[in-house]
């Protein structure tokens, strides 16, 4: 074995004396050493309300320039000044620089009726160890600030059983005061489930856009093109001026609800979604090695496929589409849906997204751009959000 790591640490050490010869020549290595602007990291430039006039827009690419950035993506918020924006576009193609559009850091807007908002089923729950008699106050299990809210279910489950079973919906029970009354005669333990659907709000307060909504999706891209298209060039396409239109994150699980989702359940896993809903919706519950949680494991599978399915038809294609249309090219973060699954749909380049929780974007970014190489995506971005701890180095 010593003889065998004496020749491997002889191949290693002769490989990295030919290295250095063959990659200077190469244009690969060169365009590490200067990169082109297309290569060079980029600025996130919030204008929100307060957009800067031309003299301060010319100022700011210079200094980005200077700083080695290749261009900016701009974030120019509702009431964007759409000449503004077209002078910064022309102003950056002048300095050879690239403009993005972002689309902000989420999808909302006053203009949004309630039919278009997302929609969201929040879950409240008691439990209780039979047997025994009770009444709970329904109102008390959750609150939501929508006055719109529905109660989508109100089901007694009982989770201290090894496999599951669905329970007894209580709805039609409640009484005029907002009460139920439970009843338990075995020694088992129960979860009273109450299901609210109410509508979404970003959180700046204003309406969140349906995701899982095609009609919604098309009326909120179409409001972003009538504001800058006019003022951008020939039959007011984005693409003249734009590189590329860059989507926010989306958690799913934050509008995990649509008017026709059981039927889209049934039709594509076979089965009713609703006896299992409360328990999938229930993240808190304890894993455990029995065939109670393996069902629940397998059926929220299948949930969030479906969701992550209709979300790929009705926004990502659709988004997809608007950026082919406006000539430019689509990014959306692969941080939503399975890395893999999320390089399947349509975008052009495929973002890594730092997940706080899960990952740092450093394993995030190599995560997105294998999966991009698998998926044969030329284009692979990666995002952060530097702070002290953080430098250029480091991206």
């Amino acid at each position: 074995s010593r003889m065998i790591r004496r020749r491997v640490y002889s191949v290693l050490i002769f490989s990295l004396f030919f290295v250095t010869p063959v990659l200077s020549a190469d244009n690969l290595y060169d365009g590490f050493r200067k990169p082109p602007m297309s290569a060079r990291p980029i600025v996130r430039w919030n204008w929100d309300a307060n957009s800067p006039g031309e003299r301060e827009i010319a100022r700011q690419l210079d200094a980005f320039k200077k700083a080695g950035f290749g261009g900016v993506e701009i974030s120019p918020g509702e009431d964007v000044n759409a000449q503004l924006f077209k002078f910064a576009t022309d102003a950056a193609k002048q300095r050879g620089m690239i403009v993005d559009l972002s689309l902000g850091l989420t999808l909302d807007g006053p203009f949004l009726s309630p039919a278009e908002q997302g929609q969201q089923i929040a879950i409240g729950k008691k439990q209780f160890a039979g047997p025994t008699n009770s009444v709970v106050n329904v109102n008390e299990l959750i609150k939501v600030s929508d006055p719109n809210q529905k109660l989508m279910f109100l089901r007694l489950v009982p989770t201290g059983l090894r496999s599951f079973k669905p329970g007894e919906e209580l709805i039609d029970k409640i009484r005029p005061d907002g009460s139920v009354a439970i009843d338990i005669n075995d020694a088992n333990s129960y979860t009273l489930y109450a299901g609210v659907l109410h509508r979404g709000t970003s959180a700046t307060g204003a309406a969140a856009l349906d995701l899982l909504n095609k009609q919604a999706v098309e009326k909120y891209l179409n409001n972003t093109s009538a504001k800058l298209g006019p003022a951008l060039g020939e039959a007011g396409k984005l693409g003249n001026s734009v590189h590329s239109i860059v989507c926010p994150p989306v958690e799913l699980s934050a509008a995990n609800w649509t008017s026709d989702f059981t039927q889209y359940f049934f039709k594509r896993c076979g089965y009713d979604i609703k006896p299992y809903l409360p328990v999938v919706l229930d993240d808190d519950f304890p894993n455990a090695k029995t065939r109670f949680y393996d069902t629940i494991r397998r059926t929220r599978y299948d949930f969030y496929a479906t969701l992550a399915e209709i979300y790929r038809e009705n926004f990502t294609r659709t988004f997809q589409n608007f950026c082919r249309d406006n000539g430019v090219l689509s990014c959306i973060p692969t941080g939503p849906v399975d890395i893999l699954d999320s390089c399947s749909v349509p975008s052009d380049i495929i973002q890594g997204y730092a997940s706080a929780d899960r990952f740092s974007h450093n394993a995030w970014d190599k995560i997105a751009s294998s999966a991009a190489h698998l998926a044969d995506k030329s284009l692979v971005a990666g995002e952060a959000i530097t702070a002290v701890s953080d430098n250029l180095e480091s991206l």
